[in-house]
């Protein structure tokens, strides 16, 4: 299992309308320097980001993550969960989600290939994450959902 953790930023949101079934109207409160928020708590207790993703980040979207092991005797999925348990810890709503996870080549087509293995499953992308690169290659990240 490869996992990634999400962090969503935005403070609080609620619908306007008691029994609005479609929930058309909603308030949020969002934080400017939210996604910084998160990052300086990370840096405090030592987390190294691996790879990093997101959209609308501070606009009620959520800001994906990795992180590098600590030591030696921790991995990926472990030491993402520790980051998780910290921010929960300080009140930020954050959870772990599998994904797909495949090193690549700096080669040309190499994400293209790996997109089309990820949709040959009948899968949907939701999102994709590119970190830093490493001696196993260009970590890549993606998040999908089943079709239908």
């Amino acid at each position: 299992m490869h996992v990634q953790a999400k962090a969503v930023t935005t403070g609080s949101a609620f619908a306007d309308e008691d029994g609005d079934e479609n929930n058309t109207a909603v308030s949020a409160r969002y934080s400017p320097g939210a996604v910084l928020g998160i990052l300086d708590i990370l840096q405090r207790e030592g987390f190294n980001l691996r790879t990093a993703t997101g959209q609308r980040i501070e606009l009620g979207g959520e800001f994906g993550f990795t992180v590098d092991p600590r030591n030696g005797g921790e991995d990926f999925e472990t030491a993402t969960a520790a980051a998780v348990d910290v921010l929960k810890s300080e009140g930020i709503d954050a959870h772990l989600v599998e994904v797909q996870v495949r090193y690549l080549s700096d080669v040309a087509g190499a994400l293209r290939e790996f997109v089309r293995s990820v949709s040959d499953q009948g899968l949907l992308i939701e999102d994709i994450a590119v970190g830093t690169p490493s001696q196993a290659g260009i970590p890549v990240q993606i998040t999908t959902v089943k079709a239908g």
